[in-house]
């Protein structure tokens, strides 16, 4: 006999950087995928006053803004007739600010009393101006640095570096040398930031200072 595996419902949290109402809007995402037997979780209907249902227990206010749209897939069919079918359904909300983990536990309680898996996941956007690169993380981990990231909230598109010595940050920028570079020593403790035999001569403007361990005599 098949085991069948109850869908996915999927909790997303997403900072509004350029559709905020406030410097800390997020938006709140729910998106439940359909299940492929008839039933409860075939029946889209079920599906969105779910999601509603989550959605509202994700606020705090009981009026809120919503958006409902349902998601589909491609199939070919017989003689090749290409139709869209209803997989799923997402539902939105805006937030003013970003949920706290007591409204994430509500909106997972009540998909998971509505017989939904549940994963929670948070869009980590870099705060360097101008950058629209983001990352996915799991819910709730501000500490955590993304792969491939400089830093929590920095991606790696960006030339920082920290010192190993003294943890001083410096913004980092190069031109092409012409022979072998001198070296670049940490203004704060003297550690070498960059090793001498460089192919590019690099500059380091301080950002944060770091604790020098060097004491004077």
């Amino acid at each position: 006999m098949e085991m069948l595996i109850n869908p996915t419902a999927i909790i997303t949290i997403e900072p509004n950087r350029f559709r905020a109402r406030t410097a800390e809007s997020h938006s709140l995402k729910v998106v439940i995928k359909l299940g492929s037997t008839d039933g409860l979780f075939a029946a889209k209907g079920d599906a969105e006053a779910v999601a509603i249902q989550a959605l509202e227990a994700g606020r705090a206010a009981k009026d809120f803004e919503r958006q409902l749209t349902e998601l589909s897939v491609s199939r070919k069919g017989k003689g090749g007739v290409i139709s869209n079918i209803v997989s799923g359904v997402e539902g939105v909300t805006i937030m003013d600010t970003r949920p706290d983990p007591v409204a994430i536990n509500r909106a997972c309680a009540v998909l998971i009393a509505a017989g939904y898996r549940v994963a929670v996941r948070e869009i980590r956007k870099c705060s360097e101006s101008g950058c629209v690169s983001e990352a996915t993380v799991e819910w709730n981990r501000e500490a955590v640095i993304p792969s491939g990231w400089y830093g929590a909230v920095i991606c790696g598109k960006h030339n920082y570096r920290t010192c190993r010595k003294c943890n001083s940050t410096y913004l980092m920028s190069s031109m092409n040398s012409e022979g072998q570079a001198p070296s670049l020593d940490c203004e704060v403790c003297g550690e070498i930031i960059v090793e001498w035999g460089s192919s590019k001569v690099w500059s380091a403007e301080l950002v944060t200072k770091g604790e020098s361990t060097v004491h004077p005599i």
